[in-house]
């Protein structure tokens, strides 16, 4: 069964329409993004023979700084820079500093779609801003996009897929600076490594909040978000097998066996 359908066809709706602005395939590669390679690729393999704090950069990680940067090779070589700055700022990350998020199943991978890429499913309900500070999370988003970007490797992807469960959202989870520093890791630790964010049954606090929220976005990241209201849509976008047993799937996170599993660092 295809967890993550990529027809572009469109019949009337609200719905079809947002989903003929589903993105490109990342391997999809543009004749001027291949001459901003062959300028940027040589940049930067000199930028990290001269630093240590820079580790080497594959020929997709380059592609991913230019794309998010429109092809300027300037501003894509300072966004290398800056993410493994931001990154070096949290790192190591040690599986005991998150395992109190893990434990909560705030977040976790719920397998993969048509095409390689892991799904990771978001609970917003578990995330209480009086519990969760903005730097463990910070460590958890890097432990899990960390993982998780290893699994779409494995499968010969570049991008993962998230959805974000508002369904019982509050204000106990309402927390402007963790939203905006999770939007920040995503577009500048992790750029272009999300290729469809899908954000399910949100309730007037956060759609009210929403054009505030979105002044943190940039245009690329927006074109990336697909808003759903109805399971049967949700269905459509992720297989119901991957979805939790609380919108009427299958999949049940148990972190015990996760732990086991040897997934989790040590």
């Amino acid at each position: 069964m295809r967890a993550f359908r990529k027809t572009t066809s469109t019949t009337s709706g609200e719905f079809d329409d947002e989903r003929s602005k589903l993105p490109r395939d990342f391997f999809v590669v543009t004749k001027a993004e291949e001459e901003a390679l062959e300028e940027f690729k040589p940049v930067v393999e000199e930028l990290t023979a001269r630093t240590a704090l820079i580790p080497p950069q594959s020929r997709n990680d380059c592609l991913r700084m230019l794309r998010a940067r429109g092809l300027n090779t300037t501003k894509a070589l300072m966004l290398l820079e800056n993410s493994e700055k931001e990154r070096a700022e949290y790192s190591p990350v040690a599986y005991e500093d998150v395992k109190k998020i893990v434990r909560k199943s705030l977040a976790y991978m719920t397998g993969f779609d048509d095409a390689g890429r892991p799904v990771i499913y978001v609970d917003t309900d578990k995330f209480r801003k009086n519990e969760d500070d903005v730097t463990t999370i910070v460590k958890f988003i890097i432990f899990m996009m960390d993982e998780v970007v290893l699994e779409a490797r494995k499968h010969g992807q570049e991008q993962v897929v998230l959805v974000f469960d508002l369904t019982r959202f509050s204000l106990l989870s309402m927390d402007y600076a963790v939203i905006k520093k999770m939007l920040h890791v995503l577009m500048y630790v992790y750029p272009e490594r999300v290729f469809r964010l899908i954000v399910f049954n949100p309730p007037y606090i956060f759609t009210a909040a929403w054009p505030a929220i979105k002044l943190w976005l940039d245009e690329n990241s927006i074109r990336k978000i697909l808003f759903l209201r109805k399971t049967e849509k949700l269905y459509h976008e992720v297989d119901k097998h991957m979805i939790p047993p609380s919108l009427g799937g299958g999949f049940v996170f148990d972190v015990n066996k996760y732990e086991r599993s040897g997934t989790a660092r040590t």
